[in-house]
């Protein structure tokens, strides 16, 4: 694929066509249909707001994916400013990962709570730790109340194990929140697209070079080479690549999940996916496992 100016402009129309597509399609459908896969957990599940709680986390990540992907967008219009995609990037597929975690059809109902409670530990640690910073004892309080407290749902209502560490200390809810990277490659198979981008993000120079910058002097004498910085086209077309099928993918797992018109998701996806070049089998409906999970 040959990255020209036309084509990034072509596919950056696209990239905002399929996100205000995805928009209307979501808001025409609802959160789950009667019939749905997502509506039945609801109603069999032994705490019906547990199930809720996990839905809703997955529509907030996605939401998040959204504004990370117009970010990258925008970061990609001219004046191109490269290292602020990455990042863009790096934020998108962490979002979109979790989405699809928590989205996944192939699991019970009973593992997407259990998922949903890990994810929410994390966060109360999050946010402790915010408010040590902060010294804020009285948030402190408040915080660890809540944190006790859906443990306490989690193990009581929901029938949950402790999760403790060796020395009897608790490191989960539920269960131990896996690692982000670990969560990428599973849903996503991109732990290598986000260990580059997190090494941009870091501002790595290894990295920051190779994505943008150019040589434009050597010398051979004193052993240093001049750089400036450059719009690489490769790069350019990496991100707009990567951006597109890592937001689409928990999208199309909601749509299993809730029931949502598949066929019209696909069809308008489709055309907008084949202005950026996107090939089928990175489409995750024309995979041969895309109806049945990761």
């Amino acid at each position: 694929m040959e990255v020209t100016r036309d084509y990034v402009l072509a596919a950056l129309q696209a990239l905002e066509n399929l996100h205000d597509d995805v928009g209307v399609c979501i808001a025409h459908s609802g959160i789950a249909t009667p019939d749905s896969l997502g509506q039945r957990e609801v109603l069999n599940y032994v705490r019906p707001a547990s199930v809720h709680t996990a839905h809703s986390q997955g529509a907030l990540l996605v939401e998040v994916a959204a504004d990370q992907l117009m970010a990258c967008v925008s970061s990609i219009r001219e004046p191109i400013n490269i290292f602020g995609a990455f990042s863009c990037l790096r934020a998108l597929l962490e979002a979109s990962a979790l989405a699809t975690w928590l989205f996944d059809n192939q699991i019970d109902v009973h593992e997407r709570v259990r998922r949903s409670f890990a994810y929410r530990y994390e966060g109360f640690r999050q946010q402790e730790k915010l408010a040590n910073l902060d010294g804020d004892e009285a948030i402190l309080a408040k915080i660890r109340q809540r944190l006790e407290e859906t443990e306490r749902v989690a193990i009581t209502e929901c029938g949950f194990s402790s999760v403790t560490n060796r020395k009897g200390q608790r490191n989960g809810i539920g269960m131990q929140m896996p690692p982000i990277t670990e969560i990428i490659q599973l849903t996503l198979k991109r732990e290598k697209d986000y260990r580059i981008c997190s090494a941009v993000t870091h501002a790595h120079l290894w990295a920051c070079q190779r994505m943008g910058f150019r040589e434009v002097g050597r010398s051979e004498t004193l052993k240093f080479v001049n750089l400036e910085k450059a719009v690489i086209p490769t790069a350019v077309g990496y991100i707009l690549t990567v951006a597109s099928v890592v937001f689409i993918r928990p999208i199309w797992y909601a749509a299993l999940l809730f029931g949502w018109d598949t066929e019209k998701l696909i069809e308008s996806a489709d055309r907008h996916l084949e202005a950026i070049q996107i090939q089928r089998h990175l489409r995750p409906w024309y995979e041969s496992n895309s109806a049945s999970g990761l």
